[in-house]
């Protein structure tokens, strides 16, 4: 039947591996990924806070091969998209589909001064040094900067900020601690809309945590712990904390395939590259433009999230098995949700339909306690269903 190659082992690229070798069992499947194992970014916070366990826990890749699904591990060092083949450090591959599932980079360094000032909860190794800075804090103002977007997972941010709120309360500090967040938004997840927008400013609110929108950081400054805006304004610190400025991998930024957009362009519906049959992006790695837009000036595109690249992982598996002659088509929706923890053992879940005119649509629930229970199950299922 052929090859499917598929770079980067995150969501995006083992739903779409488990998906087509549930639909065509004599697809050769090969899944190539450098990194060090599958981990969920939505528990970073909890590690942040000094959690434990397989909830956040970086899981191997090595339940695949039982499933008849091979992997490579080897670091990406450049794509063909024009004859489907990459290099790398283990040698080359080729495959008849190929499928690009890499994800965002994190690059602290893309914002001066910001790699020396900065701790960052974005990845495992990031949420950990934040965790033992966190434990040696003795309190005073926490600032929580937001430099560029797009970024994965846009409620991560304000989710720390009001756990960190709560974490910060408890006995034990020599000071007391704020919490603000600065950022280059003109509000809290602007593509999810004013209804999204205005649930979560309130929470920050009633947690009496600052909220600064349409702040351009310009540079940060380690040794007076200042951070220095477009216009002038400064903001002092005792303990920085950041969302990295995001960016395609180099291998990615050279193969000729990124949009206007900066990531990868593809059909919104097939998540295919024009001009590239065959190659397909999903996950963080792309820039989906949304049809809808809030103000006419101002294009919108899918936020990243893990869940959205679990949904166009499973999409492209299904376009790929119906050229092979395996069952119809479905094209991504452009729906999908995500939690938001608020404090107290309590969450919420925002449902999103983005591809709604004349703009997305996106609905916050009410928090509680069975709502962060379902974030929970989510997590362990998740792990069981991917790997």
């Amino acid at each position: 039947m052929g090859t499917t190659l598929l770079l980067g082992a995150g969501f995006g690229g083992l739903a779409a591996a488990n998906e087509l070798k549930q639909l065509v069992g004599t697809q050769r499947i090969v899944v190539v990924d450098g990194g060090e194992g599958f981990r969920i970014g939505a528990t970073n916070t909890w590690l942040m806070l000094g959690a434990t366990g397989p909830e956040v826990a970086t899981h191997s890749w090595a339940g695949l091969a039982a499933k008849g699904i091979e992997f490579v591990h080897a670091r990406i060092e450049s794509i063909d998209p024009d004859i489907r083949s990459v290099e790398t450090d283990a040698g080359k591959l080729q495959g008849d589909q190929l499928v690009i599932a890499l994800g965002a980079d994190l690059n602290l360094r893309a914002m001066p001064g910001l790699a020396e000032a900065a701790h960052h909860f974005y990845s495992g190794g990031g949420a950990a040094d934040l965790r033992d800075a966190l434990a040696a804090f003795e309190g005073g103002r926490v600032v929580i900067v937001i430099p560029r977007t797009p970024y994965k997972c846009p409620a991560a941010p304000y989710e720390a900020a009001l756990l960190l709120t709560e974490f910060l309360s408890k006995p034990g500090r020599k000071r007391p601690s704020t919490v603000s967040i600065h950022t280059v938004e003109g509000q809290p997840m602007p593509t999810g809309g004013t209804e999204v927008g205005k649930a979560v400013r309130d929470l920050l609110e009633g947690a009496e945590i600052g909220f600064f929108p349409q702040m351009k950081l310009e540079r940060a400054d380690a040794t007076t712990r200042t951070l220095h805006f477009e216009g002038g304004e400064k903001v002092g610190y005792d303990l920085l904390i950041a969302v990295p400025p995001h960016e395609p991998h180099a291998c990615v930024r050279h193969a000729g395939l990124l949009g206007p957009s900066g990531w990868v362009a593809v059909d919104s519906r097939t998540l295919e590259t024009p001009g590239f049959e065959n190659v397909f992006a999903v996950g963080d790695v792309n820039g989906v433009s949304l049809p809808g837009r809030y103000k006419p000036d101002v294009p919108l595109s899918m936020p990243k999230a893990g869940v959205m690249a679990e949904a166009e992982g499973r999409v492209v598996a299904g376009i790929i098995a119906s050229r092979l002659g395996h069952g119809e088509a479905a094209t991504f929706d452009g729906r999908g949700s995500c939690y938001l923890e608020t404090g107290g053992g309590r969450a919420l879940r925002a449902e999103g339909s983005f591809y709604e005119m004349p703009a997305p649509v996106m609905r916050p629930g009410v928090a509680s306690e069975a709502e962060l229970a379902d974030k929970r199950r989510w997590v362990h299922e998740t792990f069981a269903r991917l790997l």
